[in-house]
């Protein structure tokens, strides 16, 4: 049975990992007359990423589901099919628009897949495999309010809450900068925090305000305002686009990221009462999969067509840029989902 508040949310945060490579465009232009704009868009936007990792522990992590570890390991290694296959795509695209494909370059090709790192969206289909394996090791625990305490707060102290701070000025910040680098808590961490975290706030999300969820939202506002002023204002310093804080383990956008779950991930409401609206979420959030596979596509044409070059120099370019992207990106990805073979490379 769908979940239309996770539905909801995949939608959000598809529209959000677009953004990434949208604002990245303005980033790389680097026009500083519009760096509000555009350290605003690049920041937020990675928001996504941290949402699809705890959708991810959401569904995957929830006592309903039964998992075994033969489902699990399946699961697994379908995402790492996926990443070679469509690592092997991107590598043959790039060769056939820079006119570099024949005979003599299929063994290049093949030793591609292996040495080189892929386009530049793909290691989430790579975290996914090493994740999904964890799953019958961590899922019995995981069930457990305490157990996943016991995980998110290290998790959120060492991993997100110690990185930032080693941005800021007190007499300290240097031993704790240290202690960062030397521990490296995003290496063993990282994205798992943000899957038990996504199973943590849906599974737990009951006795939740209205003011309370307005509260977290507002703090989560006021934080994030916090990173984005002072990335625009080292980014004016600098000359140059400040991208540090664009990242998902930024306290205001994981802090963002929980906002978002607990105002909308509801797991008692199942489906709504509209049935138009519930067809029209579904439809969107099953393409969302092949939306984030073929996205780049679309910014490569549309690159090539000057599009992007265009849109560069307006501060309306982002949102317009944006809307272009995630239209054709869906068409194509809703087509290509009635093909039952390609279908299963879309998710």
């Amino acid at each position: 049975m769908r979940v239309k508040s996770l539905d909801k949310i995949r939608i959000i945060a598809i529209t959000l990992v677009v953004l990434v490579h949208t604002s990245a465009q303005w980033i790389s232009y680097g026009n500083m007359d519009l760096v509000y704009l555009t350290e605003f868009s690049n920041i937020i936007s990675f928001v996504g990423v941290g949402l699809f990792a705890m959708l991810s522990g959401a569904l995957t992590l929830s006592p309903e589901k039964k998992v075994t570890v033969k489902s699990a390991v399946k699961k697994a290694f379908h995402f790492l099919f996926l990443y070679f296959f469509w690592k092997g795509f991107y590598l043959c695209f790039d060769r056939i628009i820079a006119g570099e494909i024949g005979v003599s370059d299929i063994k290049p090709l093949i030793l591609s897949l292996i040495r080189e790192r892929g386009y530049y969206h793909l290691w989430y289909l790579a975290m996914l495999f090493w994740i999904l394996l964890l799953i019958p090791l961590i899922k019995k625990g995981c069930e457990e309010k305490k157990v996943c305490e016991l995980y998110l707060i290290p998790f959120l102290l060492l991993s997100v809450i110690l990185p930032a701070a080693a941005y800021f000025d007190y007499p300290f910040r240097y031993t704790v900068s240290d202690f960062v680098t030397n521990l490296e808590p995003l290496y063993y961490a990282g994205y798992l925090g943000f899957f038990i975290l996504g199973h943590y706030l849906y599974e737990w999300n009951t006795g939740w305000s209205k003011f309370k969820k307005l509260s977290v939202t507002a703090a989560a506002v006021i934080i994030f305002a916090v990173f984005w002023i002072n990335s625009v204002g080292r980014s004016l310093d600098a000359g140059k686009m400040f991208t540090d804080f664009s990242t998902p383990f930024n306290p205001g956008c994981v802090l963002l990221c929980v906002a978002v779950f607990i105002c909308i991930a509801d797991k008692k409401k199942k489906t709504g009462n509209n049935s138009k609206e519930i067809e029209l979420y579904e439809r969107l959030s099953r393409g969302a999969f092949g939306v984030y596979i073929i996205h780049p596509l679309v910014i490569v044409f549309l690159s090539k067509g000057n599009v992007v070059g265009t849109l560069l120099p307006n501060a309306w370019g982002i949102p317009v840029l944006l809307l272009i992207i995630l239209i054709i990106s869906y068409a194509i990805s809703l087509i290509l989902n009635l093909i039952p073979v390609i279908k299963k490379l879309m998710g």
